[in-house]
């Protein structure tokens, strides 16, 4: 309708073993608003970084990061959530599952008058933009995770990148959230967390697993916040595949099905490359440690990481 390019999350399914697949389903809205401004690539709009799980009784769960709220004055990609109860044949209306894209715990600075320098004076309120999330379900209890910038407002802190004419950019938190179907009623229930870190140390890779027992939560936080990439092509990087020294994994965990405040107390560093401060007055040491993956087996947490 707006005549522009839209990147969109589709949902397929085979029933012959990946022999053929169904047409594609669309899982997001039509876009009525063209937002070609400020959504990276010249595209109009984007829901994209979609990731899935199945629960055992055949329900699938989708997420994807949205654009439809975003605004020039506010670029941010809520975190939304569609389920399908029937294999995937039809789909619920989307839900806005990290609800901050409206909130803001720290100030950036950005190139507001396009002279390709950023000045003291450029400063903006950087709202709760969300990063790609993770998804793991035991049950009927699905648990959710990802990075924004919806933070503690005392302890967030920012990074000024030259790199880019001195852009400023609030660090990450984690946040999560579980969500419990009832068959018996046919009803959904959505938790989600505070912000288990405070933004002190950016955030980002947070991987989750749960069985019978716990969900646990894996992640990688750096000191100094994160760096921007050398790889080609379009974006600046900043995944988290080069890490300052210093940078650590963290994790906490919770008692399945509970989901509760407990999971900030239960903080704490896995690795230990933290080992001085530089003099900066930030946590360094002799290397970092970046990208984890974890799988639970029985009470056993299996982490493998970079």
């Amino acid at each position: 309708k707006i005549g522009k390019p839209v990147a969109v999350s589709h949902y397929v399914r085979s029933t012959d073993g990946g022999k053929s697949f169904s047409r594609p389903v669309r899982l997001n809205g039509e876009p009525t608003e063209d937002l070609a401004d400020v959504v990276h690539g010249g595209l109009s709009q984007a829901h994209v970084f979609g990731t899935m799980s199945v629960g055992g009784d055949g329900s699938v769960y989708a997420l994807w990061l949205d654009t439809r709220d975003m605004t020039a004055e506010r670029p941010v990609s809520p975190l939304y959530m569609a389920t399908s109860r029937d294999d995937g044949a039809t789909w619920s209306t989307p839900v806005n599952l990290s609800n901050t894209a409206l909130r803001s715990s720290a100030a950036g600075r950005i190139d507001l008058d396009g002279d390709g320098i950023v000045l003291e004076h450029e400063v903006v309120p950087w709202h709760g933009d969300s990063r790609k999330p993770n998804i793991v379900i035991f049950g009927n209890f699905v648990y959710v995770s990802w990075v924004g910038k919806y933070c503690d407002p005392f302890q967030q802190r920012t990074r000024t990148y030259n790199e880019l004419g001195g852009v400023t950019v609030p660090f990450s938190c984690v946040h999560a959230g579980q969500i419990q179907w009832n068959p018996a009623s046919r009803s959904m229930s959505v938790a989600t967390s505070r912000p288990i870190t405070n933004g002190s140390r950016d955030a980002i890779n947070d991987v989750g697993a749960v069985n019978g027992s716990a969900f646990v939560l894996v992640w990688q936080e750096d000191p100094k916040g994160l760096e921007l990439g050398n790889a080609d092509g379009p974006g600046d990087g900043a995944s988290g595949a080069k890490v300052n020294k210093g940078t650590d994994l963290w994790m906490t965990w919770e008692r399945h099905p509970q989901f509760s405040p407990i999971l900030r107390d239960n903080r704490r560093r896995v690795t230990n490359n933290f080992t001085r401060f530089d003099t900066d007055g930030d946590e360094s040491g002799g290397a970092g440690a970046s990208r984890p993956v974890v799988a639970m087996v029985g009470p056993t947490v299996v982490l493998m990481y970079e």
